[in-house]
């Protein structure tokens, strides 16, 4: 049986339903044709120049991103910008791109569960509130803020240099929340439930609030914090469709760790 756009986005639907997602996000099928037959599949955080060469040399014509080509209206498509090089690339190469953001975000067996099993944490549970479903909570012991921070680094595959700590140090660290990317906004939840948030992308203000708030937060770097949902959604997807090949797309050239 021949597997189709529409298929894929069946697939992705009944696992994180794209109708959950964000007012302002973009998610669904952005580019492409969704009865076209499915050859392979590139599946990748961003959407970038050279992923796409490597659909095109690979022949693949599917790519699943988690971020979104496409954020913001566009008044034009042309080969003036870099987003609309990328674009024209794919449509001539018939490449079908789709977007599966924060829907896959706050899903169950979604980015911070597998965040959170990719930690090893136990007694797992996502924090289900009104206006927030992004927060998981699992429990590991550590001794100190060094012993985690160096379990961290081991665990997510990265440079411990790229770890950076903000606010108050906790007295203990039993229980930990983790929210992948930009999760500064879901502090206050974090420190009802846990001693220490896992998440991304802490500014200068945020980790003054947070130090002020009495609460620790890990900045583990919004590829690390995400690219284990990646992971974990290809062997989603592996399990449904075994007569597809599906490859993971990993670019880090653009970090400079010294």
């Amino acid at each position: 049986m021949e597997t189709n756009i529409n298929n894929i986005i069946d697939a992705l639907d009944k696992i994180a339903p794209f109708e959950t997602a964000e007012e302002w996000d973009n998610v669904g099928l952005i580019v492409g044709d969704r009865f076209s037959k499915v050859k392979k599949v590139l599946i990748s955080l961003d959407i970038t120049e050279k992923l796409i060469e490597k659909a095109i040399k690979s022949n693949c014509n599917t790519i699943i991103a988690h971020h979104p080509i496409i954020f913001a209206p566009q008044s034009s498509i042309t080969t003036d910008s870099q987003l609309g090089k990328n674009l024209i690339r794919a449509i001539k190469n018939d490449i079908n791109i789709i977007s599966y953001h924060t829907n896959y975000d706050k899903a169950p067996k979604g980015t911070n569960y597998w965040l959170a099993k990719k930690l090893e944490l136990e007694n797992i549970r996502q924090i289900i509130k009104e206006d927030c479903q992004y927060v998981f909570v699992g429990e590991k012991n550590f001794k100190n803020i060094d012993s985690l921070k160096a379990y961290i680094s081991d665990k997510l595959e990265m440079p411990i240099e790229l770890i950076k700590l903000y606010g108050k140090k906790p007295k203990t660290i039993n229980k930990i929340s983790v929210v992948g990317g930009s999760g500064i906004d879901f502090m206050d939840i974090a420190k009802n439930e846990s001693d220490l948030l896992i998440t991304a992308d802490i500014k200068h203000h945020d980790g003054q609030r947070a130090y002020e708030n009495n609460f620790f937060i890990v900045d583990a770097s919004h590829h690390y914090t995400e690219i284990h949902g990646i992971k974990g959604l290809k062997k989603l997807l592996e399990k449904d469709f075994k007569e597809v090949e599906f490859a993971l797309y990993e670019d880090l050239e653009y970090m400079v760790v010294e």
